[in-house]
């Protein structure tokens, strides 16, 4: 059990750096879209998210387990934190390409006025309102809709 805990483990990070640099390499070419430097950005942020989850349910695994538990334990806790700092650098590096995708353009020597710039925000926050809104009231319909079909 040891053993299979180990090398998963291996595996994980190992796929987890492999996908890293491939996403990087990826948007190398200054010629990159924006929208593939932006998907590469939460690509990362997400696959950090996803490597902790996974290394949380190996961890809970190791305890629940009967055999070699301490062993686990053991290799866990001498590398956690070198393990550990694999997915924030990541998703550090995932937020940075966002942010450099989002303000590519901008020119900050004659900025905007700050009206403008209060209506655009003001003009996206009640988008966004309004399509969490549309998405919570399609999510209730269609639960509303599984429960009358349940009880019929």
């Amino acid at each position: 059990m040891l053993e299979l805990l180990s090398n998963t483990l291996v595996c994980i990070v190992g796929l987890f750096l492999l996908l890293s640099l491939t996403l990087l390499i990826l948007i190398r070419d200054k010629d990159t879209p924006r929208w593939l430097d932006i998907s590469t950005g939460l690509t990362l942020i997400g696959t950090s998210a996803l490597f902790l989850g996974m290394l949380t349910s190996l961890e809970e695994m190791a305890v629940s387990s009967s055999t070699g538990t301490q062993q686990f334990k053991l290799l866990i806790s001498q590398y956690k934190v070198s393990i550990l700092i694999l997915p924030f650098v990541s998703a550090a590096i995932g937020t940075n390409v966002i942010s450099h995708a989002l303000t590519y353009n901008h020119h900050y020597n004659n900025p905007t006025p700050l009206n403008k710039e209060i209506g655009k925000f003001f003009y996206y926050l009640c988008m966004l309102i309004a399509c969490i809104s549309f998405i919570g009231i399609l999510i209730w319909g269609i639960c509303a809709y599984i429960k009358k079909r349940e009880k019929a």
